[in-house]
């Protein structure tokens, strides 16, 4: 009997299909990787029309995209952080603050995503997995994820207060290097 726990999971709208690969996929996908550092030219999305008041950017899409199937005693598959580069915007590319604190919303995201294949790891583990534990896993740091990004953004200004945005900086990096055993987007276990 195979059962198949397929999902997608979004950060903030968006579609975005992710291959086993730290490379972009199409030209407009960016999986998150140590070794790639967000660039203004990442950001090809279209500015909204409406006056977004006190806005200079956007990380619209960054987002988790999951391939994970289970089938005869084995879960395989991936759970990726992706950058959507058509659905991200700037009007302001010499701001390096800026982009060091779109990048930071970035890493932020890839804090959690790492929480999630932690998580999935445990479940496995406990021999608890089912569609409903891995979405309530999904779910819950999927909350998380997204309260963190509130605080992060009220806590810097949206980026304006340097000092506040290397702190969470730092803070993000170690939580980073915590979960590097969990950097891997591809989780293959077996019961």
């Amino acid at each position: 009997m195979k059962i198949v726990l397929s999902f997608f999971i979004l950060l903030i709208s968006v579609s975005a299909f992710a291959q086993h690969s730290q490379e972009v996929k199409n030209d407009s996908l960016i999986p998150w990787s140590q070794n790639y550092q967000l660039k203004w030219s990442d950001f090809k999305g279209k500015i909204p029309s409406e006056e977004i008041k006190g806005t200079s950017a956007a990380v619209t899409c960054s987002g988790w995209q999951s391939s994970l199937q289970y089938s005869d005693g084995v879960l395989e598959g991936e759970y990726v952080n992706v950058f959507d580069r058509l659905q991200s915007w700037t009007i302001d590319t010499t701001s390096s603050q800026l982009l060091n604190h779109e990048q930071l919303h970035f890493d932020i995201s890839e804090v959690f995503c790492r929480k999630v294949r932690k998580g999935i790891i445990e479940l496995i583990e406990k021999e608890a997995i089912t569609a409903e534990s891995l979405q309530a896993l999904i779910d819950s740091l999927s909350n998380e994820k997204d309260y963190n990004q509130g605080l992060f953004d009220k806590e810097t200004a949206h980026g304006t207060y340097g000092l506040k945005q290397l702190e969470w900086r730092k803070k993000t990096d170690e939580e980073l290097k915590i979960l590097s055993p969990f950097a891997d987007s591809f989780i293959k276990e077996q019961d």
